[in-house]
């Protein structure tokens, strides 16, 4: 399972940049509309049409990709603590956090840099989540919380679980009930559990960390319930298609994209624990090998990769946009993955690739 969890990480980066490329295609399909068609923006007349869904599917069975980044992060918490160490020590803890933060301070510096020069400066708090990249705020929580976890996680699985599974779902299931009842106290109760605390996520990386010390039994269980676990994935993933796009039409909140709603949260666990009970094909597993090796210097990159080439075509060859499935996603795909991989072997040859692991991780 250790092998199976690496490369659990090389599937959830492909994943994400999945996500990140429907988005930009979407902005060609609804907001570019003008630059290949007489008409004025935001213009939705392609809502419906056969790109569309196959779009919005790719998006929507993209959106384990965090929640799975969380799994695999508690699971080798969990392999760090094995043997006679007990817990995560604090140096450990604050190493952790600082392979995290020093890529994450860099890139936020090279953005502000890039968007002082475009003369296109963005709040304070922008940055800070790096533009929507919450990913790095969120593990902080998760390590701080980590030496007190890892005890409950060894010793008392199922009451952990049981705790961090009605703090997650009982988060998601206030954000619904003031969606629904719009009560001035549960709309202050959501203004306290923003998407970048733990909360939200937090059954996730006790779940790593409880497989991670409970191996030989947690693998026992998946190999035997791998034909439920297929169906489950299969069912799940239909309502993680369905259901938030039916919120944004019947109430209009844009949960589309996200994890956080009641069956694509339910969909990216039960997806991951599917992936882990699956032997993976040798063709597959060799590239995802190679990709869980990038994923932090993927994820920290990929977005600026992919928001410059979105912007060349917009301004040079506008009629691209207009083939949002079959040529603009693809090369915003492409971009967004091998930009980031040729950047980083092409920091390697450099003098300075020394310093690779703190631009890169």
């Amino acid at each position: 399972m250790n092998k199976r969890a690496v490369l659990l990480s090389g599937l959830a980066i492909l994943a994400v940049v999945c996500n990140h490329t429907t988005s930009w295609a979407f902005t060609a399909m609804f907001w570019w509309t003008d630059r290949y068609l007489p008409v004025t923006v935001p213009n939705f007349d392609q809502v419906g049409t056969f790109h569309y869904y196959v779009l919005l599917v790719i998006r929507q069975l993209a959106v384990f990709s965090v929640p799975a980044f969380i799994f695999a992060s508690g699971f080798f918490v969990s392999y760090a603590c094995r043997g006679e160490q007990t817990t995560l020590s604090w140096k450990m803890v604050m190493t952790r956090i600082a392979n995290l933060l020093i890529p994450y301070g860099i890139w936020v510096v090279v953005i502000i840099l890039g968007d002082v020069l475009q003369g296109d400066v963005k709040r304070v708090p922008d940055y800070l989540l790096l533009r929507g990249y919450y990913f790095v705020p969120l593990m902080c929580q998760f390590y701080l919380l980590s030496p007190w976890l890892v005890r409950w996680a060894r010793s008392k699985p199922r009451r952990l679980l049981w705790i961090a599974a009605v703090v997650q779902w009982g988060t998601i299931l206030l954000w619904y009930a003031s969606l629904l009842w719009k009560v001035p106290a549960l709309e202050w109760a959501t203004r306290l559990t923003p998407y970048w605390l733990f909360f939200r996520w937090g059954f996730y990386f006790t779940c790593g960390l409880a497989v991670g010390f409970h191996l030989r039994e947690v693998n026992t269980w998946l190999v035997a319930h791998k034909r439920l676990l297929r169906v489950l994935v299969i069912v799940l993933a239909l309502l993680a298609i369905l259901e938030p796009e039916v919120l944004y039409r019947t109430t209009g909140t844009e949960w589309r994209s996200s994890s956080l709603t009641l069956a694509t949260s339910i969909y990216a666990l039960v997806f991951t624990l599917f992936f882990l009970a699956d032997d993976v094909p040798l063709w597959l597993a060799k590239p995802l090998r190679y990709l869980s090796n990038k994923t932090y210097g993927i994820y920290l990159t990929h977005d600026r990769a992919m928001e410059f080439v979105a912007r060349l075509i917009r301004q040079v060859a506008p009629w691209v946009l207009s083939h949002q499935l079959l040529l603009f996603a693809p090369v915003i795909f492409a971009f967004g993955l091998g930009v980031p991989l040729l950047l980083m072997a092409g920091f390697l040859k450099l003098p300075l690739r020394k310093f690779y692991r703190y631009v890169f991780g």
